[in-house]
């Protein structure tokens, strides 16, 4: 019998799941491919354009500590207008994507106002991302754009932060994920902004559906867990399967070792609990399989004249025991069964049987031996009969006359006086009490 072990899918998708980050400025691990920034200025681990003094967020915030960022449209600190644009180029393999950014509330230094654009293989995409700065709080981290449903092979996304003469907008660009095998909005721990669901067959191709709605602030662990999750998923899937293969290798040893033994597996694995709730119901009664068996011994045939049959009383002998039973076939030790008790036949009445008696049984098996000599039954009146046949030569003997020892042995019964009582027993003085006793012990 194999043993099955089925584990849910749903249980190891997440774990199996294959996400790649890159980095703001590490780019991507798999291959080497790093964010390719143009338009207005791009700070790495500051925001270009910004007045000072400028507040930067907490490197904590981002993946791997590093961001990126640029400030487009409205003036620069000498009053000369700024590109209303800055674009950031990533390239990729794989059907979603996920953008991550830190987004800021401040009013001033710089203002957290955002607008930004997406493009996936030249064409726009109907999702964009704006919002306003609420002037509360201080820098958070948020997903600010995702793409599904793309066709499997190389993609190429644009992220194009959008100003105006009047008005500035702020990136700070943290991180890119994609994946080639899962959908990043299915993910556990988790939370996306802007989603899109594009369908490309080729460079150009258009959007085949779109959807978009604003997503709100999320705090900085948020960010993180998108990375963190698929190396922690990973880990719990291989060491899931590897206690699955440990407990199927263990199950196939122990059923290898029931076979060679031939022992039943309840004696093997079982048998303690059993023994434990036996004793716990206070069961002191041996098991039926367990008793001591009999073993059938064959039976002697016994003849009996003819002349004693007919004044024979008829015998009531035990059934013989079934020489083949299911307890009958368990192997025991001879020697660990209780001796049977041997009794020597009495000497045969007459050594030439009857031809015409029956044969009867001699009883219970048990208590003969197979080297006994048959038994032969008389009875009562055979034997007086030869007895007197032995004692017709001998005298008679005449009887004893006993009446007067027997009547002088009542008289003398009757006259006799009766024993005398027993006295009674003396009456003991109760003893008086006596001092008490003080022990001193010194310890020297």
């Amino acid at each position: 019998m194999r043993a099955r072990c089925l584990v849910p899918l749903s249980l190891l998708l997440p774990a199996l799941a294959t996400v790649v980050v890159i980095d703001d400025q590490n780019g991507d691990p798999t291959n080497g491919r790093k964010i390719q920034y143009s338009g207005a200025p791009w700070a790495s681990g500051n925001i270009a354009g910004c007045s000072e003094p400028c507040v930067l967020p907490d490197p904590s915030f981002a993946h791997q500590g590093t961001f990126t960022g640029s400030i487009s449209g409205g003036h620069d600190l000498k009053g000369q207008p700024r590109p209303q644009t800055s674009n950031a180029t990533v390239t990729f393999d794989g059907t979603s994507l996920s953008v991550q950014c830190i987004l800021s509330n401040s009013l001033t230094r710089p203002r957290g106002r955002t607008r930004l654009q997406f493009y996936v293989d030249g064409v726009q995409s109907p999702s964009s991302f704006g919002r306003e700065p609420t002037g509360t709080g201080d820098y958070h981290s948020a997903t600010v754009f995702t793409v599904r449903n793309l066709t499997l092979g190389p993609h190429i996304l644009v992220i194009q932060n959008v100003g105006s003469e009047g008005e500035q907008s702020l990136v700070i660009l943290d991180s890119v994920s994609y994946s080639d095998d899962e959908d990043l909005t299915l993910l556990p721990g988790v939370s996306f902004g802007p989603t899109s669901s594009i369908g490309l067959t080729s460079m150009g191709a258009g959007l085949a559906a779109a959807t978009a709605s604003p997503s709100p602030p999320t705090s900085s662990a948020t960010a993180k867990s998108h990375s963190a999750a698929p190396i922690v998923g990973a880990v719990v899937g291989v060491l899931a399967v590897l206690l699955l293969l440990l407990l199927a290798f263990l199950y196939i040893r122990q059923r290898r070792k029931q076979r060679k033994s031939n022992v039943p597996l309840c004696t093997t694995v079982f048998s303690p609990l059993v023994d434990l709730w036996s004793a716990a119901r206070g069961s002191a009664k041996p098991a039926p399989d367990m008793a001591p068996v009999p073993f059938p011994t064959p039976t002697q045939p016994v003849f009996i004249p003819a002349a004693a049959r007919a004044h024979a009383r008829p015998r009531h002998s035990a059934p013989a025991a079934p020489t083949s039973s299911r307890l009958s076939r368990i192997s025991f030790n001879p020697n660990l069964l209780v001796g049977r008790i041997r009794r020597q036949p009495p000497p045969p009445i007459s050594t030439q049987p009857d031809p015409g008696s029956p044969v009867i049984s001699s009883g219970n098996p048990l208590m003969r031996s197979l080297s006994a000599q048959p038994e032969h039954f008389a009875s009562i009146h055979v034997w007086q009969q030869q007895t007197h046949e032995a004692t017709i030569n001998d005298p008679p003997v005449p009887p004893v006359d006993m009446s007067e020892e027997l009547s002088s042995y009542y008289d003398q019964s009757s006259s006799s006086p009766p024993p005398p009582a027993h006295p009674p027993p003396a009456a003991v003085a109760p003893r008086s009490p006596q001092p008490q006793r003080r022990f001193t012990v010194m310890n020297n």
